[in-house]
């Protein structure tokens, strides 16, 4: 929530001055056009956050670090955060976890039955709290999900995607990239004192796919593009660990 506070924070910011003097000057460099307004865009349903003259969709990254130049994405958290159902993995996760809901049943001393696939399923997909009675105790009994963090640890161990499956994985995660990139006009970078426009981007073929494999790890993928740039997804759970929000990152 705090970064959510905070990005709010930043954008109103850049929409006044002294900023806002140096991103229309920055804007006219780069592009030789100019413009008049520009506003914050909220809500879940959008993938920019700015809006110049009440048209252009501007994604804003702010960070730290240096900047990198050809994934204008890369200095902030991630360009796309999709639910699971969206992908294939969401849905070949959550069958190969739902069997183990009676082991998190026993080893919490849970007294409500675990429920069908089919309702377990809309929790695990569901963007907030739990709705089935098993969920919402094992939410209550695991302090929202955090003593199941090293089951969900020592699972996620266990799941690996075959060569089929990456494949089409990579494809899902192309076509659902290209489709969010395409609806972000022009991008915009602020490091500190520099600032950088630049124009749309398009994520080229993937030719190499893979699974990468951390300690204490999400699911994670990695992504090679015929250009040489990498960009990777993850799976992970966004409401508590093994409660509920199965979402895709894709960074």
């Amino acid at each position: 929530m705090k970064r959510v506070v905070d990005e709010k924070d930043q954008l109103e910011k850049l929409c006044q001055e002294p900023l806002l003097s140096r991103l229309k000057e920055e804007y006219h460099k780069k592009f030789g056009d100019s413009f008049e307004t520009i506003q914050p865009v909220g809500g879940r349903r959008f993938h920019y956050d700015l809006l110049i003259d009440h048209k252009i969709r501007i994604e804003y990254k702010g960070s730290k670090s240096k900047m990198d130049i050809r994934r204008p994405w890369a200095n902030g958290v991630q360009f796309l955060n999709g639910t699971g159902n969206s992908f294939s993995i969401g849905h070949w996760y959550a069958t190969a976890f739902y069997p183990h809901l009676t082991i998190l049943k026993e080893l919490h001393g849970l007294s409500e039955p675990v429920p069908p696939y089919t309702e377990w399923i809309k929790d695990a997909f569901a963007q907030g709290k739990p709705k089935t009675p098993f969920v919402c105790e094992l939410r209550e009994k695991t302090n929202k999900g955090k003593r199941c963090y090293a089951f969900r640890t020592t699972f996620n161990k266990t799941f690996e995607l075959s060569k089929e499956q990456l494949d089409q994985f990579a494809s899902e995660v192309y076509n659902k990239a290209n489709q969010v990139l395409s609806e972000k006009d022009k991008w915009l970078q602020v490091n500190q004192d520099t600032i950088r426009w630049s124009e749309k981007v398009e994520i080229p073929q993937i030719i190499k796919s893979e699974q990468i494999r951390k300690t204490n790890s999400d699911i994670q993928c990695q992504f090679t593009c015929q250009d040489g740039s990498v960009f990777k997804a993850k799976l992970r759970w966004g409401y508590g660990q093994c409660i509920t929000n199965l979402r895709v990152d894709l960074s």
